[in-house]
């Protein structure tokens, strides 16, 4: 591979050959940044990692670095689970992730021989059923939401618009938290939470993100296409963004963090123990609940 490549990647973590080893081997492990990477040079590399088919995933925009999140070896050491094992799995997954919706606990359960950790990944993100959203007014919050205003910046990365960054953002200081919103993406909701980002003035909210034209399925099958990155927590300011959210929340599925209102909840950005995402650190969990209650039957 290209020294650039070599570079990039060992300046996006300092582990990232170690990590990449260890997930593979099924041991647990952790990336930690190097050093803060250019827009230009995440582009660079996200090319890099499509050119040369490695597949990975970001912990956070611009963040913490890129973690290999793909495919384990699977170890063949059972046979297909039992009834009884199943009842098991389901109940534990129930009970510790309550909004994830029966199907895509019983999904999880069933093919567990066929699944990894991307797999669990993808069905903790994405809702068994299809919410019904107009696409018409989707694109009519692309619209607006992509229009920068005088208190109001905007910028894209990825197929995100990370946009309505409030203007007093504070540039050298990193979200610690995150809001989850299983909502509709309107041009009512996007202009709600302009408001309660003009009113805290970049205090606590850095930026919030909703998905650009071209990515409607991330509307319709994912349970937050909304996210919001705070500095730090607010009671206050959590309540604005639950009541500005409140009319166009649909449901609170597929939420993994703490409630705070309908169809809304709070996680720290990554986990501390691993540097995972939330739902990145619920795959490996899940993962290895099924594989405990195997081994102890």
């Amino acid at each position: 591979m290209e020294e650039r490549f070599v570079s990039l990647k060992s300046k996006a973590s300092k582990s990232f050959d170690k990590y990449m080893k260890a997930l593979l081997e099924g041991t647990d492990t952790y990336m930690l940044p190097q050093e803060r990477m250019s827009d230009a040079e995440w582009e660079e590399l996200n090319s890099m990692l499509i050119k040369y088919k490695v597949k990975l995933v970001p912990v956070s925009h611009k963040g913490i670095g890129y973690m290999q999140f793909s495919r384990l070896k699977k170890k063949k050491e059972f046979e297909n689970a039992t009834t009884k094992i199943k009842i098991q799995q389901f109940n534990y997954i129930r009970n510790k992730y309550p909004n994830l919706s029966d199907d895509v606990i019983k999904s999880i359960v069933d093919r567990q021989d066929e699944l990894d950790l991307k797999d669990i990944y993808d069905m903790l993100r994405y809702t068994k059923k299809t919410y019904k959203q107009s696409e018409s007014d989707f694109l009519k919050a692309v619209e607006y939401g992509k229009t920068p205003s005088k208190d109001i910046n905007v910028f894209s990365y990825q197929h995100w618009t990370w946009s309505r960054t409030a203007l007093k953002h504070k540039k050298n200081r990193s979200a610690k938290y995150h809001i989850s919103l299983n909502v509709n993406v309107i041009p009512g909701v996007l202009r709600a939470l302009d408001e309660v980002l003009i009113q805290d003035a970049g205090n606590y909210i850095s930026y919030y993100k909703f998905p650009k034209q071209g990515f409607y399925d991330e509307v319709t099958n994912r349970h937050d296409p909304i996210t919001i990155y705070l500095y730090d927590r607010n009671p206050k300011v959590e309540q604005a963004i639950v009541k500005a959210v409140a009319p166009y929340a649909r449901s609170n599925e597929g939420l993994l963090g703490e409630q705070i209102g309908k169809g809304v909840d709070i996680n720290k950005e990554t986990t501390d123990e691993y540097g995972m995402s939330v739902g990145q650190y619920a795959s490996m969990q899940i993962y290895k609940a099924l594989m405990n209650i195997r081994k102890n039957h």
